[in-house]
């Protein structure tokens, strides 16, 4: 059982909910899952899901932003940009066509990429564990020292891939 994978791939399943969603539920999501994968037989610490769960939203930062200058181009040359709105009623009242839907849904899913994973890097330590991991593997230091978050739990000698 490779636990970098399941954290990033819960990253990448959860990230497309509504931020305020996550923001309030993510700790019970995350203690279900864990609990169902150990009644499966698979026991998986949560502080190393939380850890490759950080480290993967990383991923879906670089997704989401190579797709969003194309996709703010569209809406700016259709003169949406400044008039859309988080999860726009527009694309529920039947007011546009099939295809400014298409770039409508392709905002929102952006806008709760970004919001969504700037948040749980925040939350669980995103560059603490970055830093971590890059130590692990004898990369050189970056350079900079940033404050450690608060939420983040101390990490000592858990094991657990990578």
């Amino acid at each position: 059982l490779a636990v970098n994978s399941i954290g990033q791939e819960w990253a990448w399943n959860w990230h497309w909910l509504p931020p305020e969603f996550l923001d309030e539920h993510e700790d019970e999501l995350i203690n279900a899952l864990l609990a169902t994968y150990a009644q499966a037989g698979r026991h998986v610490s949560k502080a190393d899901f939380i850890r490759h769960y950080v480290l993967g939203c990383a991923q879906m930062y670089c997704f989401g932003g190579g797709a969003l200058q194309a996709l703010m181009g569209k809406l700016n040359a259709r003169g949406l940009l400044q008039g859309l709105q988080p999860d726009d009623d527009r694309t529920r009242d039947g007011s546009i066509s099939d295809e400014l839907l298409e770039v409508f849904v392709g905002a929102e899913m952006t806008r709760r990429t970004f919001t969504n994973v700037c948040n749980i890097m925040r939350r669980h330590g995103f560059v603490g564990e970055w830093e971590l991991w890059r130590k692990e593997r004898g990369l050189p230091d970056l350079g900079r020292k940033s404050p450690a978050s608060p939420s983040a739990p101390p990490r000592g000698g858990a094991g657990g891939g990578g």
